[in-house]
């Protein structure tokens, strides 16, 4: 600092240096500076002979604001921000960028996207995981649903307590590769809900009716209550001229099968079907 306060008068005129300032410059025959502390953002650089204070490199750090020692912010007071992370940039009309903004799509519609454009425009996929072995929840206040991360299946964070889609705003079209398992009860067309289908298979052998008469056997259906609705799956070597077949559910857990003919038949021996709907 001696030495310092020695070129004070001779290379800047100065005869004092203020209290926290930073002297800057330092080849031979130049002035030294004198830089206050400030807010501007500026930091020391060096050209590898001099050192200046300019403003960093890029726009301003303004919004930035360390808030404790773990947190960095963004912010500045009401104004909504916005922040991108670049894969590509050649110029505002060519880039790739992840934005992460408050009014990303549209005021009031905080989001994450994707984003690219001109020459730089690649189509790639975007992907949000957890990589570290636990739940994705994706939430809405205290609503959440999950990709569950052992089998990956899609749940709402409680059982039966969210539902997709409503009269007002239904989903189009649903295609499913296994099946739908559905618990409570199903409306087709807004048409009378159907609590429970019931389905089962018997291998049935009637006895040949050599006059008109009817002949009655039985499947045996589990869950199958009296009333509900019977539909038959008749084999179609079963099927004889002049002869019907009706069903209905005769005890819990039974659907009989009545073979009738006006004349004579013999259904031949098959596996007949009895399907149970109820309401």
């Amino acid at each position: 600092m001696s030495q310092a306060r020695s070129l004070l008068p001779t290379r800047t005129g100065l005869s004092s240096l203020t209290a926290h300032n930073v002297l800057t410059g330092g080849s031979a025959g130049t002035a030294l500076g004198s830089v206050a502390p400030g807010t501007n953002g500026n930091v020391l650089t060096s050209n590898g002979t001099d050192w200046t204070s300019a403003a960093a490199a890029g726009s301003s750090i303004a919004p930035l604001v360390i808030e404790d020692a773990n947190t960095v912010a963004q912010r500045n007071g009401s104004n909504a921000q916005d922040s991108y992370i670049y894969g590509t940039y050649v110029s505002g009309s060519n880039y790739r960028r992840l934005h992460l903004g408050l009014n990303i799509f549209g005021a009031g519609f905080a989001g994450l996207l994707y984003e690219e454009a001109g020459a730089s425009a690649t189509t790639a996929a975007m992907a949000i995981g957890n990589e570290g072995g636990g739940d994705l929840f994706i939430r809405a206040g205290a609503t959440a649903w999950k990709f569950k991360n052992a089998i990956f299946e899609f749940q709402p964070a409680g059982d039966n307590d969210r539902d997709i889609g409503d009269p007002s705003f239904r989903v189009r079209t649903g295609y499913f590769g296994t099946s739908v398992i559905d618990s409570g009860s199903l409306t087709i067309g807004g048409g009378t809900a159907i609590l429970k289908h019931l389905s089962a298979t018997a291998t049935l052998d009637f006895a040949n009716l050599a006059a008109i008469g009817c002949e009655d056997l039985t499947i045996a259906v589990t869950g199958a209550s009296l009333g509900d609705t019977v539909a038959l799956g008749v084999p179609n070597g079963s099927v004889v001229a002049n002869g019907t077949f009706t069903g209905w559910v005769s005890a819990a857990d039974t659907v009989t099968i009545r073979f009738c003919t006006v004349v004579s038949g013999n259904p031949a021996s098959g596996i007949f079907r009895a399907d149970v709907w109820q309401h």
